[in-house]
Parts: C-alpha cells; structure tokens; sequence
C-alpha cells in the first residue's frame, strides 16, 4: 500500500504556541519562573505567589510593579512581542530576565489563563483571557496574573507531571532563587491557601543574612564565609560553605550572573576546582555567588529557558571564579572556628563580640578602623588597636614554618594571568640556584631568557599581594643568601611589617577615634589577640 505523501501546511497559531510551549513549560515550576521574571523585569518592589495543587490548578502572581497599558494587553499574549528589547545592539547588551516575548503566549496556549494590570498612567485596569478581548476591571498599579488548568488541553504532557508534593517542591525552589537573586524585592509564597515562605525586602547585611537563613537555614549562614573579589569589569560577591561542611547532596548551589539564575559547566568546573581535595568524596559544596560583569561578554540567548550562558571570554571568567573561590576557600580552611567578619558599614564601626567563653576574658573586638587597625575593647584598661597586616603576617610565617617543618611544600595560588619580569643578573643567578626552595614556598617560576622570568603562582599564604613584589623580594633574599628561615621573614614582612612599638598605641588610638573609618577585614582568632596584646 503506497501511502501519499504529505503537503507541507503553515501551522495554525494555537499549534505553534502549543509546539513552542514544549520549550519553555516544562512543569508548573517553568509558569512561575516566567511570571516571577516578568515582575521582576516590571520594577515590582513586592510579589505575591498563591498555587494550588502544586500549580496544576493554579498559578497566580501579583506585583506592584509599572503595570501594562490597556492598549498593549493584547500584545502581551502575542508571541515574539516584548518590551524588554527592540533592537540588536539591545539583545546584545540585555539585563532584564526575559526577552524572548514567548512566555506568556506559550502558557496561554496551555492553560486558562487570565492577565489583568494597570500602569500609573491609567485610572482603572484591564483583564484579557486567553482567547478573549480586553475588558476594564478594578486593579492597582501592577500585573496579576492567573494560570488555571495547566495541561488541560494537551492530556500528553500533563501524564508526565508528578505528584503534588513532587511539584510544589519544584515551585519553592523556583521562588528560593528568585528570593536570593534580589534582596531588595518581598516575595510571599502560599500553597493550598497556607503561606510556605515569606522575606521582607533586605537593605543592609543584617537583613541579607535573614533572608539567607530563611532560605538557606541558619547552619548555612553559621558555616559559611563572605566572598568579595573584583578585576577590572569583573565582581564575585556572595557566601560559600566552609569544606567541612558541604553537604551530602548538591541542593544548595545557587550562581547568579548579573542577576538571573544560571547552570553552567564552566562555574560548576571552576567551583569544583577551588575546592579541590578540601571536600571529601561524595560531598558537594554550597555556595550562594553573584557575578557581575558586562553584559555583552554574556550571551544569554542560548535556550528558551535561559537556564544556559554562554561567555564570551570563557577562559577569563573560569580564571577568575577560580582564583577568587581558591582563596576564600584557603581561608576558610585556615580560619579557626571562633572567626568572626567585619563589613563595611556607614557606621564608624561595627559592634562584634568575641566568645568570652573561648578566650575567658571580657575582650571585645569592636571593629576595623582607618583601613588596618583593629580596635579592640580591653574593659578597664581602655581601647587598643591591632596592626592586622602584621597580624596576618605573623599568622602566615607560623603556618610556613609549620608546613615546611613537617616536610611539605606550601601550597600555591595560580595568577589569573601569569607576569613577566625582567631580572637583574643577580637574581638571574639566585633564581637557578634557589629554583628548590622557591617552588617549596609555593612560586612557580620559569626562565624565559637570561635576564626574564614568567611567574605563574605565588604562595597561597600571601596571594592577596602584589605578585611582582613577591618575587623581587624572594630573589633579592635569596641573592643576599637567605636561607629558608630568613626567606619567609623577608615575604612575611611584605604584608606590613612589624608590630608599632607599644608606646605608640596611644596616638594611634586617638586617631582613630577621632576619624573612624569603616572597613573590610577578619577579626582575630581569641587566641592571636591575646598574643599579641601580651606585646
């Protein structure tokens, strides 16, 4: 039997959507992923989530955001229509979350749905259904919309939901992400007519730390440490889980470029990276990371659920996340448990109590003053201040000494870009010689010429200097005929220098006090402090 071939057909519109929506809604998750992005992208300052029976019955959700023109309603619903961008360069530069202009046609063509709003420009709203016309209705400044019956229409794709509880586990994640992704926005979230989640909006590092407990639990917040590191047209800021802690299952890796939640291979490889060998097997870090960074060195026009990136820079940006979660994870890892974090503040200082418990005295580090000094509350013999360059200094020649006492080598830190440096002939000659010593101190050092270097890591321990520093000052040591003790005195002394005499506590203490600055830095552990105010 000879079967006739089949003409090729323009698809009517509802098919398309329909075709199209296999993409994009995936589960009741995907609605409120698009929803929340559009009240987002809509300015809103507060969003209001309500489901019912894991979102198979109901999807609804309410922003205060700039609203949509009456005029504009029926375009909302029309595929391949946005506001977001108009022209090419504006797709290659975009911000906003959505930009595609499919969402709302695609779960139209899925479900009942209904898109009431008004702008601020208008006296009264507007309501469109799926297949209706405009009509006026009495609404605030904002958008609603509500997705019933999804699937109703296509029973194919509805066999392959899960149960209810499967399901709403997925919405809550969604609004997990949306929660951490902006802190300056309130999300409420109801199940079945009971509100599941609920954060205020966060403006100061109190409240941010909050909504993380919130959403994260209070051990994350206790076990994780702060990340902040910029290069040039580059920012990494956000918590990650000390190695000890990570956990049993990756349900805690959230990473937000430029605010939009994101997978990609490259942040997962550099993440695993860092952590190396510091997290056991069968363990998985947990991090909650922002990166900001140019918007044209990002293509998120890769998959309709914009899930992927794709950079254009991909060895740069691996690089950087590495170096930058390389360090905050060595730090962690050297960080005694009682270590507390000072941030910036617009106050002169910040208020952070030791443990009297742990250091049986009513010590008080109070805070980071003039960029360096810790100010430190002795009771009644009155404030002092810490050197913390110095303080760090001598943290890390104790953890050398110790590390090349036991037989080890120090362990390195790989430069985002490696540095040339022209030699004199003396350190030419102190560089083949001490070749050994310095890769046992962690630098990594080559030879491109007689008289030039290409430095590639430096120690760990002292990463946060400038490198070209280092080196000159570990080849001039070792060009005076430093031995290993007096090479780590001259690197440590880089990073500060001694301790100021004790008679000079009290000008630098006046100082301070008259003009306090905020800053950025870790308090001590009790045990260094007391040292080093024992003098």
């Amino acid at each position: 039997m000879t079967s006739v071939p089949r003409r090729i057909r323009q698809l009517d519109l509802l098919l398309a959507n329909q075709i199209a929506a296999g993409e994009v809604v995936e589960r009741p998750a995907s609605v409120m992923k698009e929803l929340l992005e559009n009240s987002l992208d809509a300015g809103a300052a507060a969003i209001t989530v309500e489901v019912e029976q894991g979102g198979v019955a109901l999807i609804r959700v309410r922003d205060d955001g700039s609203g949509i023109a009456a005029a504009d309603l029926p375009l909302a619903l029309a595929r391949h229509a946005t506001s977001k961008v108009y022209s090419q360069d504006e797709l290659v530069r975009v911000m906003s979350l959505g930009f595609r202009g499919e969402a709302l046609a695609s779960i139209s063509s899925v479900s009942r749905l209904i898109l009431s709003s008004r702008s601020a420009a208008e006296e009264h709203g507007c309501r469109i259904s799926g297949q209706g016309a405009p009509a006026p209705c009495a609404h605030p400044r904002g958008t609603t919309v509500e997705v019933r019956d999804l699937f109703y229409n296509t029973p194919a794709r509805r066999k392959f939901l899960r149960a209810e509880r499967t399901e709403f586990e997925h919405l809550a994640e969604v609004a997990k992400r949306v929660a951490l992704s902006r802190f300056d926005v309130a999300l409420t979230l109801h199940h079945n007519q009971r509100q599941v989640l609920a954060v205020r909006p966060a403006h100061d590092d109190r409240q941010r730390e909050q909504r993380l407990a919130a959403i994260c639990g209070r051990p994350f917040v206790q076990q994780a440490v702060a990340v902040e590191f910029t290069l040039p047209g580059l920012r990494l800021w956000g918590w990650l889980l000390r190695p000890e802690a990570a956990r049993a299952q990756a349900d805690m890796q959230y990473f937000f470029i430029n605010g939009r939640a994101i997978r990609d291979r490259v942040v997962t490889h550099a993440v695993r990276q860092a952590y190396g060998d510091k997290v056991y097997p069968g363990r998985h870090p947990a991090y909650v990371l922002y990166l900001e960074m140019d918007p044209a060195q990002v293509d998120v026009n890769v998959h309709p659920t914009k899930h992927e990136v794709r950079f254009r820079e991909t060895r740069q940006v691996h690089d950087f996340l590495y170096r930058a979660l390389r360090a905050a994870v060595d730090e962690a890892a050297a960080a005694p448990s009682g270590t507390l974090a000072v941030r910036e503040a617009t106050a002169a200082y910040q208020s952070a109590a030791t443990d009297a418990g742990a250091t049986g005295t009513a010590t008080r580090q109070l805070g980071v003053v003039a960029g360096r000094y810790l100010l430190v509350d002795e009771g009644e013999r009155g404030l002092r201040l810490v050197d913390l360059p110095a303080a760090r200094a001598l943290q890390a020649s104790r953890v050398a000494h110790a590390t090349l006492t036991a037989g080890e080598n120090l362990r390195s830190q790989p430069l985002l870009l490696p540095v040339t440096l022209s030699l004199s002939a003396a350190q030419s000659v102190a560089l083949q010689q001490g070749a050994a010593l310095l890769t046992r101190l962690g630098f990594d050092l080559e030879l491109l010429g007689p008289l030039q270097l290409v430095l590639r890591q430096v120690p760990a321990l002292l990463r946060h200097l400038p490198p070209e520093v280092l080196a000159r000052t570990a080849l001039d040591s070792l060009a005076a005929g430093a031995d290993t003790d007096a090479l780590v005195a001259a690197l440590v002394v880089v990073d500060g220098g001694p301790l100021p005499e004790r008679g000079e506590w009290d000008g630098l203490v006046a100082a301070a006090v008259a003009h306090p600055t905020a800053g950025v830095s870790t308090l001590l552990a009790p045990a260094d402090l007391a040292r080093l105010l024992a003098g």
